[in-house]
């Protein structure tokens, strides 16, 4: 499922919401980043209280071509990376550059 692209860049492959999809892992010095291919934001990889009943682990986003593909998909993301970079939060945009210490670490 990982490419080696150059050392320390990784693509992942994650479909689930469109045939194909990628993300970008970065192992940066602070930890592992990932860069979501997928159509998320943060809440998608911390879901409610109420929504945990359903989804333990990960919300699948309301867009996808296959909701077990894009649920495994963001559990793959979540378990292996230290930050998550989401293309659909505006805190993405917030935070300034990942890592640092405004962003939120996943174990």
């Amino acid at each position: 499922d990982t490419f080696d692209f150059i050392p320390g860049i990784h693509l992942l492959l994650t479909p689930g919401h469109s045939p194909g999809n990628q993300s970008i892992i970065v192992d940066a010095q602070e930890g592992r980043v990932i860069v979501c291919g997928i159509c998320c934001d943060e809440g998608n990889f911390q879901p409610s209280e109420e929504l945990k009943q359903f989804w333990p682990d990960v919300l699948v986003p309301g867009i996808h071509v296959n909701s077990e593909e894009a649920y495994e998909s963001l559990r793959k993301i979540k378990h292996e990376a230290d930050y998550i970079v989401t293309l659909h939060d505006q805190k993405t945009y917030e935070r300034g550059p990942c890592p640092n210490p405004s962003w939120p670490r996943y174990y």
